[in-house]
């Protein structure tokens, strides 16, 4: 089986040395966890792509929903997973109160928000933080300052 690099031509195989080299240096700075204690998202960007979750564009996602998924993934691509993952973080939502303002009295005349005061945006920023939070809807970033070992957990 050749492996990722070897399908690559010149210029994208040094960027991928490239990244390699970055990632490199990130694990060795990064916080160790433990994946029998870990119960977030995971990221392993040469892993297999994930069952559960697409990117924006539509191109597979590497980000799996738990370690569990990720151990599934691997399994049904016939791979032998990685010795560590990178760890991710939960993020919902945000909405800036004074942008929506601004963007809904756009094409209303000038000084159409004066009576709007700081006491009105800040109900309407948490209210919107609190409809985030009700919806439901989060985002996953990778965490380059966590690495998720996981070999004593494959085993």
């Amino acid at each position: 089986m050749t492996t990722m690099r070897e399908q690559m031509t010149a210029d994208a195989a040094a960027r991928f040395d490239a990244e390699e080299r970055r990632e490199g240096e990130r694990f060795e700075k990064a916080t160790k966890i433990d994946a029998e204690g870990y119960t977030g998202a995971v990221y392993c960007r040469c892993g297999p792509p994930s069952t559960s979750m697409v990117e924006d564009d539509g191109d597979d996602s590497h980000m799996h929903l738990t370690v569990a998924d990720f151990f599934d993934a691997c399994r049904e691509a016939g791979e032998e997973p990685p010795e560590w993952v990178w760890a991710c973080v939960t993020e919902t939502p945000r909405s800036d109160a004074r942008g929506l303002v601004e963007s809904a009295l756009e094409d209303h005349h000038e000084g159409a928000g004066d009576a709007i005061t700081k006491e009105h945006l800040a109900k309407l920023d948490a209210f919107l933080r609190a409809w985030w939070a009700e919806s439901g809807v989060v985002s996953y970033r990778v965490d380059y300052k966590r690495v998720v070992m996981l070999r004593k957990a494959a085993t």
